[in-house]
């Protein structure tokens, strides 16, 4: 483009950005929210390995719906925002955290889908993503979705 000195031109209309995996066409926002769930879960695998109860993350969108899932099944203790962060107690007795560490499904590279009629064939707490919201895999019949298999609780 030949433009006069300090003439700018408009920028080119925005598009959104694909990203392919393994044949699968991926925004690359999806991307970033398995990065954040891959963080996050590395972060409770660490801290169920190492027997400590607390830690501290970077809060993500799709985070408090995975926290309150593990707050009802018993994992956590209790978990609060304290601006861009969230601090975390996970469950603890005698013997050490209750959680004993995570199998993840999903990764960043990988999206692993599950469908509504899914049968779970163990007892570990089975999570997936419907949509914006972190559900039980055992709930996505009631719901009547599929969707993204995260990861299971050991």
């Amino acid at each position: 483009h030949n433009l006069a000195p300090g003439v700018l031109s408009s920028p080119p209309p925005a598009r959104p950005l694909f990203l392919y995996f393994s044949g699968k066409r991926d925004t690359l926002e999806h991307s970033m929210v398995r990065q954040n769930f891959c963080n996050l879960f590395a972060a409770l695998n660490i801290a169920a390995k190492t027997n400590r109860d607390f830690i501290k993350f970077r809060h993500f969108k799709q985070a408090p719906s995975l926290l309150r899932v593990l707050a009802e099944e018993g994992y956590v203790s209790r978990y609060r925002r304290n601006g861009d962060k969230i601090e975390l107690h996970l469950r603890k007795t005698r013997k050490g955290v209750i959680m004993k560490g995570i199998k993840q499904r999903s990764k960043p590279s990988i999206k692993t889908y599950i469908p509504k009629t899914f049968k779970e064939d163990n007892t570990n707490l089975a999570l997936a993503l419907c949509g914006n919201k972190v559900v039980r895999v055992r709930d996505l019949e009631r719901i009547g979705h599929g969707g993204v298999y995260l990861c299971d609780i050991l």
